[in-house]
């Protein structure tokens, strides 16, 4: 049946807050009427938030608490619409005003779950980029070293490039295929600087 275009898979977001334990209960304020606002949007499949267990390995301290929250949207679109929304606006202002976390959260967008017949296209499909990369090489032993290097190098940012999920993950309509939601991202390698801008669910600027 084919997959459907990028501008309508779903799409998930992660999001993780280091909040000073001296300021939870602002954050638990904030967080709440975020969610439960939140939930009512358009698209929203899934707002939910969770805080980390204590355990060995724990990122949690004495003074500070983990906790990740997980959205998932019925396309970029939805989700770009929730950042740019009053409630979301407003969490950002709460967070950022009281100063609760101790640093920016991190952020990261997902696909559609992997099947296994997913999973053994991209294994496939890594297998000829390498093998192809191989025979680029092979080939270039006859150029002289300067033209060598300079073409293995090109060669090895073709392939850094050009990796990832195929036809089987969640891609934007954008060239550099990075940024699922169009506005998270400004340029090619500042998605992440972007993102933290205009994300309704996080920081703006750091706060420890």
């Amino acid at each position: 049946q084919g997959l459907p275009s990028p501008e309508m898979q779903t799409v998930s977001a992660c999001l993780t807050f280091h909040v000073k334990n001296g300021l939870l209960a602002e954050f638990c304020e904030a967080a709440a009427a975020l969610i439960a606002i939140g939930r009512q949007d358009a698209g929203c499949i899934c707002m939910e938030l969770r805080r980390e267990l204590p355990w060995a390995r724990q990122i949690s301290t004495d003074q500070m608490s983990l906790f990740a929250m997980w959205q998932e949207w019925a396309s970029p679109a939805h989700l770009e619409a929730h950042l740019q929304s009053r409630h979301a606006q407003k969490f950002n202002e709460a967070i950022i005003s009281q100063r609760v976390l101790l640093r920016e959260p991190s952020v990261s967008l997902f696909s559609l779950p992997l099947s296994v017949s997913d999973l053994a296209t991209l294994g496939a499909e890594a297998t000829a980029a390498a093998a192809a990369l191989a025979t680029q090489l092979r080939a270039q032993e006859q150029l002289d070293p300067a033209g060598r290097d300079q073409a293995t190098a090109a060669v090895a940012h073709a392939a850094a490039s050009s990796s990832g999920l195929g036809g089987s993950g969640v891609r934007s309509p954008s060239a550099d295929g990075r940024r699922t939601v169009s506005s998270l991202g400004s340029s090619a390698g500042s998605s992440r600087p972007s993102v933290l801008q205009q994300s309704g669910s996080m920081a703006l600027k750091r706060t420890g």
